[in-house]
């Protein structure tokens, strides 16, 4: 139930950016519904591969990783970012 929720708020989200840009166009419910499952599956398969790519180069920037050798990120001596 809780993967079915998530696939219609996908849906309906495509739909709604659909409406506020008029770059994207949706054609149905059922459209939005086929790219929601599209995008999901990319998110299966593609995730744990770009996932692997940043462990084996150090981490994500986010993570505080380096993603070139010779670069490296350090906390601001606040603690901000």
């Amino acid at each position: 139930m809780k993967l079915f929720s998530k696939w219609l708020l996908n849906a309906a989200a495509l739909l709604a950016i659909a409406h506020l840009y008029s770059g994207v166009q949706v054609s149905s419910f059922g459209a939005a519904m086929l790219a929601a499952l599209v995008v999901g599956l990319f998110n299966v398969f593609l995730r744990p591969v770009l996932v692997g790519v940043f462990v084996v180069w150090g981490g994500a920037p986010a993570c505080g990783g380096a993603t070139r050798p010779g670069v490296s990120l350090r906390r601001s001596p606040s603690g901000r970012g």
